[in-house]
């Protein structure tokens, strides 16, 4: 029995991609957590029956790990939704070196001596004849099995049409999901709070083009398993660059690419997914988001949600709308401040603009009216006593 051999997803969303390094393993994983808002959870490097127990019944997870029974008998059994993530040699080889260099002295990364290497040379030569070619197996070994192979270059195209393609054979999606998965994960928005910026350097394809020289080229060019998965997936060793056309992010961003409001502030990352992930019908409500005049997307970010209305123990400005939302998300605020309504609205609050503006890119413009009702609040409680 093969992976995958039921076309859809039956009961709950499990999903696993298993590829090689520097594939778009993160990039993928983020993009489906995203339209089937699904929890990411992280694989051990060594598969145990112990370890999948423990797994909830929904999941997005990645890692590179090469098949065994009893995972593959746990794969099949739970029909988890496997794929593999595949890129041209060269450009996942390249991308793996800088990643290299960039955790040098990590024990995780196991490189031999790759990482010494100003540039790609004999070291890069040996790394590809004698290490690189067991990680890079996984492009061709679990498609075989009955994994879905996604090419990296088709992601780079065309996100949103084969993010489609992907979620029509795992679960229902709407396309409002599906389109705020692809932008709350496009490339340039990585470092800014998407996943860690070590896992995105260049997003880009034909780095190898320059980037690598003869030696490796007819290395990677020559011996397998690169023939194999460049027969397999249409990769050859011409540049293309010229051929290269670039998904247009903004053609279907609500934000139309802008970084700041039009009154200036910064919108951010944290805002953009509050947009398109946590607030209700918000693309419908307010279709120009970094418009602030009547009622926008800004304005809703700044006033009083309905439960600090209601409650005239406090000033309505010390619970606001953004801060439901922050609280809404974050499983360790509910815990400290379980009553944000009443009980725990003050110490909330003092926790909101003490802490906000260092673990987030949310502009203190929101959080001011916050801090100047909090004092009122204060100022209060002492001419009562």
């Amino acid at each position: 029995m093969l992976l995958n051999s039921h076309k859809r997803a039956v009961g709950k969303v499990r999903i696993l991609i298993l590829s090689c390094p520097k594939t778009g393993n993160v990039w993928l994983r983020s993009l489906l957590a995203y339209a089937f808002r699904i929890k990411v959870v992280d694989i051990p490097l060594s598969w145990t029956d112990e370890f999948a127990a423990s797994l909830p019944e929904e999941f997005v997870a990645h890692q590179h790990l090469h098949p065994t029974g009893e995972m593959l008998k746990w794969l099949i059994e739970k029909n988890v939704q496997v794929f593999t993530t595949v890129r041209h040699p060269g450009d996942t080889f390249i991308s793996l070196f800088h990643f290299v260099k960039w955790n040098k002295g990590n024990a995780d990364v196991t490189t031999d001596r790759l990482g010494e290497e100003e540039t790609p040379g004999a070291e890069a030569v040996k790394y590809i004849e004698h290490t690189f070619p067991k990680s890079y197996s996984l492009s061709t070994v679990w498609p075989a099995l009955g994994a879905v192979p996604v090419r990296y270059e088709d992601l780079l195209a065309d996100p949103l049409q084969k993010l489609r393609q992907l979620c029509a054979r795992i679960g229902p999606v709407s396309e409002t999901a599906l389109v705020a998965a692809v932008l709350m994960c496009q490339p340039r928005l990585f470092n800014k709070g998407a996943v860690d910026p070590r896992h995105v350097r260049a997003a880009t394809s034909y780095q190898w083009v320059d980037a690598l020289p003869a030696p490796v080229l007819q290395r990677l060019q020559g011996i397998e398993p690169y023939r194999a998965v460049c027969t397999a997936y249409g990769y050859d060793w011409v540049d293309r660059r010229g051929e290269l056309q670039l998904f247009d992010y903004d053609a279907i961003d609500p934000f139309r690419g802008l970084d700041y409001f039009d009154n200036g502030e910064k919108i951010g990352y944290v805002l953009k997914s509050f947009y398109f992930i946590d607030v209700e019908r918000a693309q419908g409500r307010w279709p120009d988001p970094a418009c602030v005049e009547g009622d926008s997307y800004w304005k809703w970010l700044s006033s009083p949600c309905l439960d600090s209305i209601n409650n005239l123990k406090y000033p309505a400005q010390t619970y606001s709308n953004l801060m439901k939302v922050i609280w809404d998300r974050r499983d360790d605020l509910q815990s400290v401040f379980p009553d944000p309504v009443d009980a725990d609205r003050a110490a909330f609050a003092d926790w909101f603009v003490d802490r906000i503006l260092l673990e987030t890119d949310i502009p203190w413009a929101l959080v001011a009216p916050v801090q100047a009702a909090l004092a009122q609040h204060y100022v209060g409680s002492l001419s009562k006593q």
